[in-house]
């Protein structure tokens, strides 16, 4: 009879054991798929993996839905998603990639962003979105993957953010634009044409004559 009861009490032991690892696995999965900022709506991206030129950017299209009616749109480029507890707008975003979209009446739209290759450009922020076998600059983060961040309101508002990741690529030749932030050469005027010179002045009528003597 005790040998039964041991055998019993090892059985529940092992059982809640078990529901322990379980339910502290289930939880890990949980806390890893819920976003603590609550996102807002949804972000599509018309590609994940964006050609770009080394040190240069490509405009991408994306487009969303759900927002709150009539309120401006914000897109900036991330290095990480707003779920990461140690996220900031200033130290975590370009601020040369921002736009802004008005708002519409049913919450949705769709506008480019400028997706770029290497260092963040404003040289303010130490992490850059880079492909694979860019040599990366000395302090430096290089992010495996970089994010479009959509909110609404105001760039600070983390409580509707949403975003979606990409990679950048070289594959496809790119299109060098240049650096993102980088003045437009203003356009040389072409050189004036060389004058002609005037003609003479030839008097209307007959010219008199004068005897001088």
């Amino acid at each position: 009879m005790q040998r039964l009861v041991r055998r019993r009490s090892s059985v529940r032991q092992c059982v809640v054991g078990v529901l322990t690892v379980v339910s502290a696995a289930a939880l890990t999965v949980l806390a890893a798929t819920v976003n603590p900022a609550g996102a807002v709506g949804s972000l599509t991206l018309s590609q994940t993996t964006v050609a770009v030129a080394s040190g240069s950017y490509t405009p991408l299209r994306v487009s969303w839905t759900g927002q709150p009616a009539g309120k401006p749109i914000f897109l900036i480029i991330c290095v990480k998603p707003s779920a990461d507890p140690t996220f900031t707008v200033g130290a975590d975003c370009s601020s040369l990639s921002e736009v802004t979209a008005n708002g519409s009446a049913d919450g949705s739209g769709s506008a480019e962003i400028p997706v770029f290759r290497g260092a963040e450009p404003s040289g303010d922020n130490a992490w850059g979105c880079f492909a694979d076998g860019d040599a990366v600059p000395s302090g430096i983060l290089r992010a495996p993957t970089c994010y479009v961040r959509l909110t609404n309101d105001v760039v600070l508002n983390n409580d509707d953010a949403v975003e979606v990741g990409f990679t950048v690529t070289g594959a496809g030749d790119p299109v060098d634009r240049g650096p993102l932030g980088a003045p437009s050469a203003a356009p040389v005027a072409p050189a004036a044409a060389p004058s002609e010179p005037a003609a003479p002045t030839v008097p209307a009528g007959p010219v008199p004559l004068r005897f001088t003597g």
